[in-house]
């Protein structure tokens, strides 16, 4: 056969035919050929990437399609990932993964909304179970609700190196007796209807979505997104750290695809091969054979001045990578209160309401009273918040012998040097814990007002500056008086909040006991600093830019002016409350990514704003009246002006439900 000035021989073209199919064969077999989460899948949905975070943890992997292959490994030194099986188990088969565990093995079970990963933790024992309901977080999250970040990580070998996971459309775990090692933020809910929006009947809270549970010499850890661990989703922080985690000092890590989907006649074969050495020489022989005869052929086309044709290599599949927003989600006071709300909940169970109060008072120059019962926290509270946002932190235990120059400083006489040098007080920090304040006598306490007022201190007539930023917490027990002296009208008007830090309610106070067995030395000083100098500037000056509506103004003030006129009181509260609401309304809209300031600001203000500026009158103090309640009478009373999405208020009237 002749074509153009060359000839071509019929044994020739029948063999590029071949050679030309048997590639394209070969090309679109091994594209069809792996499965989703599959582990030599190398596309954007494969599991190939865990092959790798195995491979730098110095661990084999073995891919298993069969439980019966569980028997081979030592469950000791082994991790096995089920990740989003197909379909159910036999008992024989659970049966196999059991013993795998009970004798010390772990089994991570990595699924969401198929039923099957809940049928093989039924049949193991173990007591979590997924919640396939959709998970959303509109404020933690990566480009989407749907993509929750989990902000919420306990100390766990199991979490080595990992401050959060980034989620793709996850379930959530029932813990039961489970241990979490994973929540979401506060701000993530389940959306029950599947609308992608928050609704009436859904609330913000945190949800497990890692957990694990000793089951026999073993673990069992249940993830409540696959796709964690697929490639698309590894590079999302901290997956591939988790990843890692989970492999870490592990000779074994098993990749289970027993009862993943079908797998093509092309991949079965192709592991035929891999596991029959007669079939490797077989085909390799063939190989080498072909090899040699291309070449020996390309070498006389050569000779004969006859270019040797050249094969395009078929394109690696591509791994899709979402490309990171450059706009930020988050204003400053969002992004600030949310780093020191979710380091802080390492150590801290519940007392959200606390750490948001002094996250506010920081971004307004404010200082925070802590009321409760001993042990509940209160010392704890402050000091893993000045731990967190990364600020000096002095307490000073205040005793009836403490002195003012204990708390502000004094000039000592150094005598080697013939002069007098100041010694610096522990007011000289940015958070000052005054712990048990009302043990001290009034003429201590009021050592703090200069300080608390202008943010400086007067030693023997040397007026210094405080550092930036400064602010004051106080602690105080209400149960107690014997020893004890009030704080005078004037220094409670100067803390901006005082918060009543309660009890825990039982399941809180269960996983305090629970964290703390699993980490009995667990200490402040552990939190991470989350937050500087330029991030709380940052975050004070979009407070500063925060709108406040005229209507919003005379909210404040009909508030404030109420609580004057009240029977139940004789002094009501003072402009500082005033100031106090504005400056505080301001951050409240700012850390919840507002530019505006609406009544609900105020209104959820309003208890801890006013309640310890009250001063009851005889009557209303002897019948054992509260402050609080008079704050909610007044609250109740003042007609609350309705918000418009961009700030604007139109007055409404109490009791009116149209």
């Amino acid at each position: 056969m002749r074509l153009g000035s060359r000839e071509v021989g019929y044994p020739h073209l029948l063999a590029a035919a071949l050679l030309v199919a048997m590639l394209v064969g070969v090309g679109v077999g091994a594209g069809t050929s792996s499965s989703t989460y599959g582990a030599f899948n190398a596309a954007w949905d494969g599991g190939s990437g865990v092959r790798g975070v195995a491979a730098d943890a110095g661990a084999e992997t073995e891919v298993v399609y069969n439980t019966t292959e569980y028997d081979a490994v030592d469950p000791a030194g082994t991790v096995a990932f089920v990740i989003s099986p197909e379909r159910g188990y036999t008992d024989a088969e659970a049966a196999r993964i059991e013993s795998f565990v009970r004798a010390g093995g772990t089994v991570v079970v990595a699924d969401d909304f198929r039923p099957h990963g809940n049928d093989l933790l039924a049949r193991l024992g173990a007591s979590a179970r997924i919640d396939r309901t959709p998970l959303r977080d509109d404020r933690h999250q990566y480009r989407s609700g749907a993509l929750p970040v989990a902000t919420r990580v306990a100390a766990d070998p199991l979490t080595r190196n990992v401050t959060q996971l980034t989620l793709n459309h996850p379930a959530t775990v029932t813990a039961n007796e489970s241990t979490v090692l994973v929540r979401s933020s506060n701000f993530s809910y389940l959306d029950r209807d599947d609308d992608g929006e928050l609704d009436d009947a859904e609330t913000l809270r945190s949800h497990p979505v890692v957990t694990t549970e000793r089951l026999g010499a073993g673990d069992v850890v249940v993830v409540s997104d696959p796709s964690v661990f697929i490639n698309a989703m590894l590079d999302r922080p901290d997956n591939r750290a988790f990843a890692a985690a989970l492999a870490a000092d592990r000779q074994t890590v098993v990749l289970d695809f027993s009862h993943a989907e079908e797998r093509p006649p092309l991949q079965v074969a192709l592991r035929a091969l891999r596991g029959s050495a007669g079939l490797q020489l077989l085909f390799g022989g063939l190989a080498v054979g072909g090899v040699a005869l291309v070449a020996r052929r390309g070498a006389r086309h050569a000779r004969r001045g006859r270019p040797a044709a050249r094969l395009a290599g078929r394109p690696r599949p591509q791994l899709y990578v979402a490309a990171v927003p450059s706009e930020c989600y988050m204003s400053a006071p969002e992004e600030v209160y949310e780093a020191i709300l979710d380091e802080t909940s390492q150590l801290l169970v519940g007392n959200e309401d606390a750490m948001e109060a002094l996250t506010i008072a920081l971004l307004t120059n404010g200082h925070v009273l802590l009321e409760g019962v001993p042990g509940v926290a209160k010392t704890t509270i402050a000091n893993l918040f000045a731990h967190a946002a990364n600020l000096d932190y002095q307490r000073i235990q205040m005793t009836p012998d403490v002195l003012p120059a204990d708390i502000t400083g004094t000039h000592i006489y150094r005598e080697n040097l013939g002069e007098f040098e100041l010694q610096r007080g522990p007011v000289f920090s940015n958070v000052v814990l005054a712990d048990e304040i009302n043990r001290a006598t009034p003429k201590t306490q009021s050592a703090l007002l200069e300080a608390m007022e202008e943010g400086q201190v007067t030693i023997e007539g040397e007026t210094l500056k405080l550092p930036y930023p400064f602010m004051v917490v106080a602690t105080q027990n209400p149960i107690e008086y014997e020893g004890t002296f009030n704080l005078p009208e004037a220094q409670r008007d100067r803390f901006q909040f005082k918060v009543v830090v309660d009890l825990p309610e039982r399941a809180e106070e269960r996983e305090i006991l629970e964290r703390f067995d699993r980490s009995p030395s667990l200490k402040p000083s552990d939190i991470s600093n989350v937050i500087d100098d330029a991030d709380i500037g940052k975050a004070r000056q979009v407070v500063t830019d925060v709108h406040v509506d005229d209507k919003v103004f005379d909210y404040i003030l009909d508030l404030v002016g109420a609580t004057r006129t009240h029977a139940a009181v004789d002094f009501g509260a003072s402009p500082r409350a005033s100031l106090a609401f504005l400056r505080a309304g301001k951050a409240a809209a700012a850390i919840r990514g507002r530019d505006y300031v609406i009544p609900d600001d105020v209104k959820r203000l309003a208890p801890i704003i006013m309640s310890h500026r009250l001063v009851l009158g005889t009557e209303a103090d002897i019948s054992g009246r509260d402050p609080r309640d008079v704050v909610e009478e007044v609250v109740d009373t003042v007609p609350t002006p309705e918000v418009s999405l961009d700030g604007s208020t139109t007055p409404s009237v109490v009791g009116d439900d149209d």
